[in-house]
């Protein structure tokens, strides 16, 4: 899940900076190459143990997902979604309820949450309570952002929006397949870059507004008497 996060989020810089590219690519490359050297290197000294990704990749590929039970789980949490759509499980349903103790067991039974942060939030609020989040969510940044935010704008040319934006569509591509937005230490990692991005965007529609650029501003008030002659 964090390659897979972290490759999207690098796509992504390739594909909005039109300055850096090439060295950026190289650094990706390197960095892919390096972490990989290591890897082979400690698993092979017997240093790492358990089944790096390597192992998880041999042959087919199909360790990649059947080690993780990712497949079971996902199948167990949407049958579970099927019986209770409209108003789901309540909070943490996934472990009070029993509501997936089903047919599909090809994984550990101690998991606590299905990994997956779209089911986690249909199994515990159902659609209509996801579909108010989202409606929720969506309110406050165009309060926040106004009617005319010129977000593609901003992507491309805002080097601070740009990298708040990608990080946080990558923690959103990881949480798609694992536990991301469940466990309290990548939930406030995520939380504080929404608080950033939300200020960011303010910032930017401030001054849009404005008519300035919004590098322009000062970074605080100056105080009185200072550079006074």
């Amino acid at each position: 899940g964090a390659f897979y996060a972290w490759g999207l989020a690098v796509l992504m810089l390739v594909v909005l900076r039109r300055q850096g590219r090439w060295p950026l690519i190289g650094a990706a490359l390197a960095s892919v190459a390096v972490a990989s050297a290591l890897t082979l290197a400690l698993a092979n000294a017997g240093v790492l143990s358990g089944n790096n990704i390597f192992v998880r990749t041999a042959g087919s590929g199909e360790a990649l997902y059947t080690t993780s039970g990712r497949w079971a789980m996902w199948q167990d949490a949407l049958s579970a979604i099927v019986r209770h759509p409209w108003l789901g499980y309540g909070p943490e349903g996934y472990l009070t309820s029993a509501c997936c103790d089903g047919t599909h067991r090809g994984y550990l039974k101690f998991a606590i949450q299905p990994h997956s942060m779209l089911l986690l939030w249909l199994l515990e609020f159902g659609v209509l309570g996801t579909v108010a989040l989202g409606w929720l969510a969506s309110r406050v940044i165009r309060a926040v952002a106004g009617e005319d935010a010129r977000w593609l704008h901003w992507l491309r040319n805002d080097d601070r929006f740009q990298w708040l934006s990608i990080s946080l569509l990558g923690l959103f591509a990881y949480g798609s397949i694992d536990g991301v937005f469940y466990h309290a230490i990548p939930l406030t990692l995520a939380a504080t870059l929404a608080g950033l991005w939300v200020a960011r965007v303010h910032a930017l529609a401030a001054a849009q507004t404005a008519g300035r650029p919004v590098e322009s501003e000062p970074a605080h008030a100056p105080e009185p008497g200072i550079g006074m002659g």
